[in-house]
């Protein structure tokens, strides 16, 4: 959904299954982001009024990726959500890199910061949907060194 700066919106892309983490290219004209619940990665060009168009797989047959961040190689980190790790994945699906977080804890959401953009964040948290009702989950931050510096926005 796009929202104008009269307020009035508009559906930009549809057919998008729990799409999550999200980001766009340093040069404006890509998005990125994860559909949790079919397993894939899916980008879309962005037209010069804001709409999307020529929707694209990115990667497949992932296990639910969940948040999302891009790197200069134009790569993406994703947290796979049951499978305790973070993957750094190539446009077509090329898995490079794994980064293992204890179980239980679900990988939720990758996010490369610091001053030169090659600490990569992970979000875990052990949220197990019952305790999670009842407001006791855990959460934890890791930090990773990596050597392709994030782009884009977020």
């Amino acid at each position: 959904m796009q929202v104008e700066a009269d307020g009035s919106s508009r559906v930009v892309a549809s057919e998008l299954f729990h799409p999550n983490g999200i980001a766009v290219t340093p040069d404006g004209q890509t998005i990125v982001m994860s559909e949790t619940h079919n397993g894939h990665v899916t980008s879309f060009s962005i037209d010069e009024d804001g709409g999307l168009s020529d929707k694209r797989t990115f990667a497949s047959d992932l296990q639910l990726p969940d948040g999302l961040c891009l790197d200069d190689a134009g790569a993406v980190w994703i947290g796979s959500l049951f499978a305790s790790e973070f993957l750094r994945i190539g446009d077509g699906g090329t898995v490079t890199h794994r980064v293992r977080v204890p179980t239980p804890y679900w990988a939720l959401a990758p996010m490369l910061g610091g001053p030169d953009r090659r600490t990569l964040y992970l979000l875990a948290a052990d949220t197990d949907p019952a305790r999670a009702l009842e407001h006791d989950s855990h959460g934890c931050l890791y930090c990773v060194r990596v050597e392709v510096p994030g782009v884009g926005w977020p």
